[in-house]
C-alpha cells in the first residue's frame, strides 16, 4: 500500500464476540490516508485492514471509560474495540481517523477541474461584414507601431490606392 502513514501506535483489541467474552490482545495500529491497518506485532503482515470509507468510528466506554474506540466495518457488519492507554491517546486516534476519513471523502468526491470552453488563442473578430477589415487594421497599426510595416512578409498587403 503506497499511502502515507498518518499515525502509528499500540492498542489492545477486542473483536465482537459472544457476550463480549473475547480477550483483549495487544495490536499495532497504522493509520494511512486511505485505510486503518491492524498488525499482531511490528513487522508482521496485516491482520485486518479497513478502508476508511467503509468504517464508522465512535468513542466507547467498553473496558475503561474514555479510553476505547469502536470501529464498525460497514461491509461485514463487524465491530472491533480498541483500548488505548489514556483518554488523550484515544481522542488523538479518533480525531486522526475522522480527519483522514474526511480528507479521503473530499478527495474522491472532488469535482473534475473546469475545462475552458475557449478553443483558440486568437480573439474572435466582431460579427458583421466589416469584422475582418477592422481586425486587419489593428494588425497593420500594431505592425507600424513596432516598425515592422516595411517587412516583406507574405501576409502583408500593400495598398497603392491608400498612398496617393
Amino acid at each position: 500500500m503506497s499511502a502515507d502513514i498518518l499515525r502509528e501506535g499500540a492498542a489492545r483489541r477486542q473483536q465482537e464476540g459472544w457476550k463480549g467474552l473475547r480477550p483483549w490482545s495487544e495490536r499495532i495500529l497504522v493509520l494511512r490516508s486511505d485505510a486503518l491497518n491492524c498488525y499482531v506485532r511490528a513487522g508482521a503482515s496485516v491482520e485486518d485492514s479497513w478502508k476508511l470509507e467503509s468504517i464508522e468510528v465512535a468513542p466507547s466506554n467498553k473496558k475503561v471509560p474514555r479510553c476505547c474506540l469502536e470501529v464498525k466495518d460497514l461491509r461485514e457488519d463487524a465491530v472491533s474495540f480498541f483500548l488505548f492507554s489514556s483518554p488523550n491517546e484515544r481522542n488523538g486516534w479518533l480525531e486522526a481517523i475522522l480527519s483522514a476519513k474526511h480528507a479521503n471523502t473530499a478527495r474522491t468526491q472532488a469535482p473534475p477541474p473546469e475545462v475552458s470552453q475557449r478553443t483558440t488563442s486568437r480573439p474572435m473578430p466582431p460579427p458583421g461584414p466589416s469584422g475582418r477589415g477592422e481586425e486587419r487594421l489593428e494588425v497593420v497599426a500594431t505592425a507600424e507601431a513596432s516598425g515592422a510595416a516595411g517587412s516583406d512578409s507574405p501576409d502583408e498587403e500593400t495598398s497603392s490606392s491608400e498612398e496617393g
